[in-house]
């Protein structure tokens, strides 16, 4: 494709977008806390700390109403075959329904349409949700990842030895080479199917977003901005190539 058709076509999605604004906003912390902790002028780290603050309230402005279309797409996941997959998508998706409804609270008390909301409580309340809803996502993935390296490991040679062994030898010997085999199968299912493994790199960055915004781990600023850079430059560079996305999602 043409890049300038391709930069066309990326402009023209709402979530590519909300991707880029996304990876704005949290390079802007990532950088604030870098030039804090160095030293630079409060001015200057003042200037990121706004930015930061007001691409974070505009996308919260542009996510309103997309609840419903969440909750719409887990209508669809209810019909897929393999029972975890469709547990874990749809429980997420109801989540992040949730997370993104009172997310929209959260975004009126910023702004003042209600002044005596308690923010602190929606903000909670919504990362909550958020958090659910990722863990279901990572548990999909590792689901995931186990399926298509014990597919791998099945196709490969059983190296278990003359059959003339007895059935306790047999076994010990499947088992060894079952080990043995592990991280050569667990390489090639990396190379042959990276989609998996970027969505549950994304997964494990976001999680750790909503645990630092509830103390429940100890982090900085600059964790969660490195955090979140990361999330956001995969989920773009899935929106740029449909070969990375997995699929459902």
């Amino acid at each position: 494709m043409d890049p300038v058709a391709a930069i066309v076509r990326f402009n023209a999605m709402t979530a590519a977008r909300d991707k880029m604004c996304r990876l704005v906003q949290y390079i802007s912390r990532f950088v604030w806390y870098y030039l804090q902790r160095h030293g630079y002028s409060a001015d200057f780290v003042t200037r990121f700390k706004q930015l930061e603050g007001a691409i974070s309230t505009a996308r919260k402005l542009f996510r309103i109403g997309k609840s419903v279309d969440v909750l719409q797409s887990a209508a669809a996941t209810l019909h897929h075959p393999d029972l975890l997959v469709r547990c874990t998508l749809t429980f997420s998706k109801v989540n992040t329904a949730l997370f993104l409804v009172f997310d929209h609270i959260v975004w009126g008390c910023r702004i003042g349409i209600f002044p005596k909301t308690d923010k602190a409580y929606w903000g909670h309340l919504s990362n909550r949700f958020w958090l659910v809803s990722l863990s279901a996502l990572l548990l999909r993935d590792f689901y995931e990842l186990k399926r298509l390296v014990q597919e791998r490991m099945a196709r490969q040679p059983n190296a278990s030895g003359d059959g003339r062994l007895n059935q306790r030898q047999q076994n010990r010997g499947r088992a060894g080479s079952s080990i043995r085999a592990a991280p050569g199968a667990i390489a090639a299912t990396c190379v042959r199917h990276p989609e998996v493994v970027l969505d549950t790199i994304k997964n494990m960055a976001d999680f750790l977003l909503p645990l630092g915004n509830l103390d429940l781990i100890s982090s900085s600023p600059g964790l969660l901005g490195l955090c979140g850079t990361v999330s956001s430059a995969i989920g773009t560079l899935v929106l740029c190539d449909d070969r990375y996305k997995i699929r459902p999602s």
